[in-house]
């Protein structure tokens, strides 16, 4: 498992300037950088709060990649926007 490639991914979004760009515009590539499993990487795709909290992902990190993504307090856990919807 490579729950500390989701960690570093929290946390540079939260840290790095350009990081919430770089995922909205092009995730597929923003996510090659780290070292996440295939179910990490589809829960991250999806926005799956539920998922990235089950697979380990604190949940203040976890609400990190949701907040860049443009999820809300309120949509947290409701599943209905994925990075692409996000991306715009």
């Amino acid at each position: 498992m490579s729950l500390v490639a989701l960690g570093h991914l929290a946390h540079d979004l939260d840290r790095q300037p350009t990081a919430k760009h770089e995922l909205l515009a092009d995730p597929a590539e923003f996510l090659a950088r780290y070292d996440l499993t295939d179910a990490e990487r589809t829960a991250v795709m999806a926005l799956d709060a539920q998922a990235l909290v089950d697979l380990g992902l604190n949940p203040m990190l976890m609400w990190n990649i949701l907040g860049a993504a443009g999820v809300g307090p309120k949509d947290l856990y409701s599943h209905t926007i994925t990075m692409k919807e996000a991306g715009h």
